[in-house]
C-alpha cells in the first residue's frame, strides 16, 4: 500500500478501517468474553468517542473497548486513522516533527507511537534472532564505529560510545548485527562474534588490534583476512575491504543525524528498529509491521521458581556513584541490585551479569526508607540476556530493598511469513 491507500482507508468510514484493520489481524475478530467465552459482538457506541464501536457481551452485558488486546490500546484517544498514518510515517523514516505537522499532533505524541514501535521491533528481534549468520558460503564482514561524542564528560570512558557491527554478504543489499559495546577489546569483541557466526566463517575485517590471531580465539572462524586502512582502503593484492560494513555505518548514522541526535541510553534500541529493517522489514516495511506477528505479545508461563533478596545498604547514595551490592546465584545465573542517586531521583534495580542464555523473570522491588515507607514497583515480565538490567526509579532516601523474583517460561511463538514486493 501507499501514502494515497492508506490516507483514503484512514479518512473513510470508521467500520471500513476497523474491517480492514481486523482483516490484518491488528484487531480482535472477534473479541471473546473473559468471563463467559463466548464471541462478542461489535456495537456502535457514542458517535463522538475516538472509535464509534465496542465490543458487547450479548450474555453477561460485559463491554469492552475495540482496540482490547492490540497495539492501538496505548493510544485510547488517538484515532485509529491517525495512529496507521503514524505506522506508514515510521515505516518511510519520516521525520516526527514532519509528523506532527501533518497530522496535527504533537511531537511527543508521534515520539510515543515511534518509540513502541521500536520496541515492539527490539522484542521481535529478541524473540526470533537474526544469528547466528556466516558458514562456509559467504563472506561476513565486521567493524567498530564511534556513535557519540561528549566533550563535556570529565571521564574518558564516558565521552565515546562505540557499536560493533557484524555484516552478512549473503543478501543484497548486506544485513548484519550491531550492538552498542562498552570497549573494543578483544575480550568483547571476540564474545559477540562467537555468538554470532556459524561453524566455517569467513571474516574479513581491518587491523585493529582486537582482531589479531581472531581463528584462535573464535573457533567459528576458519579463515580470517584483513586490510591495513592505513596504507588502502582496498588490498591492491588481495582485494580485500570492509566497505560493505562502512557503508552500514554511514547509513545509520544518517537517520541519527536526521533526527539532530540520539541519547547514548536510547542507541541500542535504535539499532535493534534498524536491525529489524533489514532483516524482517525487507522493502515492504509497512506490510510487514502490520502483521500478527510485529504485534504479537508473549504471555509467559509461571513456573512457580521463586526467590528473594534483601540488601540493607552500607551508606546512602551519593549523587553520580553506583552502590551494587554483594552477588548472589540464582538459577545458575549471578546478579546483583544496585543504587544510584541522579540528582533528587533514586535509581535502583538488579543486574543479570553472568549467565549462558536469556532468561525470562517477574520481579517485585520493595525499596525501605529511613522514614519508615516503602515504595513497590512490579515488572510483569523482564526478558534479560547477560549484562542487561532492570531499573525503577523513585524520590526517597532508601534504607533497604527485597527483590522477589520469579522465574518464567515464555510460550513458543508461531512464524510469520513476512512479505517482499519482489
Amino acid at each position: 500500500m501507499n501514502l494515497a491507500d492508506i490516507t483514503t482507508l484512514s479518512n473513510g468510514p470508521v467500520l471500513e478501517l476497523i474491517q480492514w484493520l481486523q482483516g490484518h489481524d491488528c484487531l480482535a475478530n472477534p473479541l471473546r468474553c473473559v468471563l463467559c467465552n463466548p464471541a462478542m459482538d461489535l456495537t456502535e457506541r457514542n458517535r463522538d468517542h475516538v472509535d464509534g464501536y465496542l465490543w458487547f457481551c450479548s450474555m453477561c452485558h460485559r463491554k469492552k473497548s475495540l482496540r482490547t488486546g492490540s497495539f492501538f490500546r496505548e493510544f485510547p484517544r488517538l484515532p485509529l486513522g491517525k495512529l496507521l498514518l503514524c505506522i506508514y510515517f515510521w515505516s518511510v523514516h519520516e521525520l516526527r516533527t514532519t509528523v506532527a505537522q501533518m497530522l496535527n499532533l504533537t511531537k511527543n505524541t508521534v515520539g510515543n507511537v515511534y518509540a513502541l514501535l521500536r520496541n515492539y521491533c527490539g522484542r521481535d528481534i529478541q524473540d526470533r534472532p537474526i544469528v547466528p549468520f556466516g558458514g562456509h558460503v559467504y563472506v561476513v564482514k565486521c567493524d567498530e564505529s564511534q556513535f557519540k561524542h561528549n566533550t563535556q564528560s570529565r571521564k574518558k570512558s564516558e565521552r565515546h560510545v562505540w557499536a560493533f557491527g557484524v555484516l552478512s554478504t549473503e543478501h543484497s543489499p548486506c544485513r548484519g548485527y550491531f550492538q552498542v559495546i562498552p570497549r573494543r577489546d578483544r575480550a568483547t569483541l571476540t564474545q559477540i562474534l562467537r555468538r554470532v557466526l556459524l561453524p566455517g566463517s569467513e571474516v574479513h575485517s581491518d587491523d585493529w588490534g582486537a582482531y589479531r590471531n581472531l581463528a584462535r580465539h573464535v573457533p567459528n572462524v576458519t579463515v580470517h583476512r584483513t586490510v591495513v586502512h592505513r596504507d588502502n582502503i582496498v588490498d591492491p593484492i588481495t582485494g580485500i575491504h570492509t566497505q560493505e560494513v562502512e557503508s552500514a555505518w554511514s547509513r545509520l548514522k544518517y537517520h541519527i543525524k536526521r533526527e539532530k541526535g540520539i541519547r547514548a541510553l536510547d542507541l541500542q534500541d535504535f539499532l535493534n528498529e534498524e536491525m529489524w529493517r533489514q532483516w524482517r522489514g525487507l522493502d515492504s516495511v509497512f506490510q510487514n509491521v502490520v502483521t500478527p506477528r510485529i504485534w504479537y505479545k508473549v504471555v509467559p508461563k509461571r513456573s512457580g521458581e521463586v526467590a528473594a533478596f534483601k540488601w540493607s545498604l552500607p551508606s546512602p547514595p551519593e549523587a553520580d556513584r553506583i552502590i551494587c551490592s554483594p552477588e548472589f546465584e540464582k538459577w545458575e545465573r549471578k546478579w546483583k541490585v544496585f543504587f544510584s542517586l541522579k540528582g533528587d531521583r533514586l535509581h535502583y534495580g538488579i543486574e543479570y551479569f553472568q549467565g549462558v542464555e536469556r532468561i525470562h523473570v517477574a520481579l517485585s522491588f520493595v525499596v525501605s526508607h529511613q522514614d519508615g515507607s516503602t515504595h513497590v514497583h512490579h515488572f510483569r515480565h523482564a526478558r534479560l540476556e547477560e549484562g542487561e538490567m532492570v531499573r525503577g526509579i523513585h524520590k526517597a532516601t532508601p534504607e533497604s530493598i527485597t527483590v522477589k523474583m520469579e522465574l518464567l517460561q515464555p510460550v513458543e511463538q508461531i512464524d510469520v511469513q513476512f512479505k517482499s514486493n519482489d
